[in-house]
């Protein structure tokens, strides 16, 4: 009786390095989500330094206002596309993540299965 109650005591560190292997998924889209941050950041400092090297105040204002339109459209399909990036990065690790766990459930759901049956 006492080395079941042992057997059991253990299970939940048997456990717990197979799902460590989560760990570098989760570590790994998250330098992937700073980078592709980093690299948002840096292109919108570089649009805004563009755009103010080649501004120039004169003109109607109309060519005014269409050099503005024109700047928030680019500004907002960059965002867009940023965003898709990222929502991609997040679902891919979360995909992976949620793959591991099931995997190790199916696992221990086996385990427990065949111990089962070997009681029987």
């Amino acid at each position: 009786m006492g080395s079941a109650m042992a057997k059991k005591k253990d299970e939940p560190a048997k456990q717990t390095p197979k799902l460590e292997v989560v760990k570098p998924v989760v570590r790994v889209t998250a330098e992937e989500l700073a980078k592709k941050q980093r690299e948002i950041f840096e292109e919108a400092v570089k649009d805004v330094t563009a755009m103010v090297q080649t501004y120039k105040p004169g003109g109607s204002p109309q060519e005014i206002m269409a050099k503005q339109a024109e700047f928030a459209k680019k500004a907002m399909e960059a965002a867009i596309a940023n965003t898709r990036d990222i929502a991609e990065l997040v679902q891919k690790s979360s995909a992976e993540a949620f793959r591991i766990v099931q995997d190790r459930m199916k696992e221990s759901y086996e385990e427990i299965r065949n111990n089962v049956e070997k009681k029987l």
